[in-house]
């Protein structure tokens, strides 16, 4: 099976601000909580903004994507 898609760059704050914006929305519409799926697929081949590959960032990208939806619900709900 071909997989169709793609990826947010958190290395690139201007792809994180994006996706964190996606996120707010949401969560103003009323969601409480995310299933943060599909971090691991990170392409090895990827060429990141900040210049590592995906197999560099591969080990940390699942964290930088779940720290971006992190910080928008921690300030979200905390106000």
């Amino acid at each position: 099976a071909v997989r169709v898609g793609g990826i947010i760059d958190f290395t690139f704050s201007e792809a994180k601000n994006w996706w964190q914006n996606q996120v707010q929305k949401m969560v103003e519409a009323g969601v409480d909580g995310w299933k943060l799926d599909d971090g691991e697929f990170l392409p090895l081949n990827a060429r990141m903004h900040d210049g590592r590959t995906g197999a560099q960032v591969k080990s940390s990208y699942t964290k930088m994507y779940h720290q971006a939806v992190f910080e928008v619900m921690e300030r979200t709900k905390r106000s």
